[in-house]
């Protein structure tokens, strides 16, 4: 691979564009330097890779190749060109429901084909999803604090990004894959409102708004319609009444094409189907 222009990266690893020397498409390497980097740091690749190398979605990042040798390790990617999301939200209002909705369905059918693997994200947050030329163009990447899990398997280590990171996880207790639709909301908050939901002057206090899931009186804003709402309201709860990602895409929300045509009774209905149905099947669109 002839390497380019450096294009992101962390603490202990470089992202650069680069292309196949053979005339090939355009790639990007994830580089980490192994002298300097903690073990959980090369751990957290290695963990990255068997995620990757186990997920095929239109809406995973692809793993085309991996590197090794005494000095680095070497992650080949698909290259998405359009940056991460967080740069598309920053310095601009809150998207339009339409848009929201173009980026959370992708996202939440990549999530429930995670969690259908057994795997669980952990950190998923806008600088983690990379967009495309579209708003519906997006591909979650960094799967450095992603476990695979077995059977009913679950974790009780603290990590993630704080404002994105749900109360159980907080708490020490017992968690599973809900963590990562927790996250869901959160996003969908921050595009929906331009802002997080929880925050706060001190760590200390954003953690104890999230513990108490404390969003305010969701239900009294205006310009959000009331289905958008509900669905919020449904991911950004207590983990035993926090819908699953593939229950998400189920929600009336996803139906709707503009907020002011919505039947007034889809929330009612979608309220029955829940209460009465203990497996429902995912909304896909073409």
């Amino acid at each position: 691979y002839a390497i380019g222009e450096r294009v992101g990266g962390g603490r202990f690893s470089n992202v650069f564009r680069a292309t196949r020397k053979d005339g090939g498409a355009a790639v990007a390497i994830k580089r980490v330097a192994k002298a300097g980097a903690p073990p959980h740091e090369i751990a957290g690749i290695r963990d990255e890779v068997s995620v990757l190398r186990l997920a095929r979605h239109p809406n995973v990042l692809r793993l085309l190749d991996v590197y090794e040798d005494d000095d680095h390790v070497d992650l080949v990617l698909q290259l998405v060109a359009g940056g991460d999301l967080q740069k598309r939200l920053d310095g601009r209002p809150p998207l339009a429901e339409g848009a929201a909705r173009a980026v959370l369905r992708p996202l939440c059918d990549a999530t429930a084909y995670l969690h259908e693997l057994g795997i669980i994200h952990r950190d998923l947050k806008p600088e983690n999803i990379l967009v495309g030329d579209r708003w519906c163009d997006v591909v979650v990447a960094d799967f450095g604090l992603s476990k695979v899990l077995l059977g009913a398997e679950t974790l009780r280590d603290a990590v993630g990004t704080l404002c994105y990171v749900a109360p159980e996880l907080l708490e020490g207790a017992q968690y599973t894959q809900t963590v990562d639709t927790w996250a869901l909301g959160v996003i969908l908050f921050l595009m929906l409102r331009g802002r997080l939901p929880f925050d706060g002057d001190s760590e200390d206090e954003i953690a104890a708004r999230i513990r108490r899931a404390d969003l305010g009186d969701v239900r009294a804003w205006t310009g959000v319609s009331r289905t958008a709402k509900d669905l919020l309201l449904r991911l950004l709860t207590i983990a035993p009444f926090r819908l699953p990602a593939r229950d998400a895409l189920t929600h009336p929300w996803f139906r709707a094409r503009d907020p002011d045509e919505e039947p007034r009774d889809e929330v009612e209905d979608y309220e029955s189907a829940v209460e009465t149905s203990e497996s429902m099947r995912p909304c896909r669109t073409s």
